[in-house]
């Protein structure tokens, strides 16, 4: 047992390292970067490598991404930005402030007719914030939702 613990702790410090290291490279490509529209890219990146791994810096380069993109009107890129947001919520209890989040985000993916992987995944984790408030046919509804948009893509997730 006492083996299996370690293993698993040094499994996890591992992941970990990796994941700090690529992030920090992302971070000094953000630093570097001058256009715009591209810092916008690479802070959503660096929101996604700590997606997992810490959702706090997670949640705080989303927010900056959001904050950027108030200016501007990219439907895709704000969706991405707030699908890390919504983690966030979602993993700190907040399920109901994550499902708002996300339902508002479908809304305008929706409204823009956009069907895409970052579409699928709203539907998806709508669908674990729904779980976990208690409403599984709701719940069931959406992943099977997310389903059918990922399969009309051709997502390889779905294989």
């Amino acid at each position: 047992m006492k083996r299996i613990f370690i293993a698993g702790w040094l499994l996890l410090s591992i992941t970990s390292l990796f994941s700090q290291s690529k992030a920090d490279s992302l971070k000094k490509l953000l630093i570097q970067e001058t256009v715009p529209a591209n810092q916008i890219e690479w802070l959503i990146k660096i929101s996604d490598e700590y997606r997992v791994s810490n959702t706090d810096s997670s949640f705080f380069y989303a927010t900056k991404a959001k904050e950027k993109l108030a200016s501007k009107y990219d439907t895709l890129q704000s969706a991405r930005a707030a699908l890390n947001i919504a983690y966030y919520y979602n993993i700190n209890g907040s399920s109901d402030k994550s499902l708002e989040i996300i339902d508002a985000t479908i809304k305008q993916l929706e409204a823009s007719h956009q069907n895409n992987s970052i579409t699928a995944q709203h539907y998806s984790l709508s669908g674990i914030c729904l779980m976990k408030l208690d409403q599984k046919k709701a719940a069931l509804e959406r992943f099977y939702k997310a389903l059918r948009i990922a399969e009309s893509i051709g997502d390889h997730t779905t294989k």
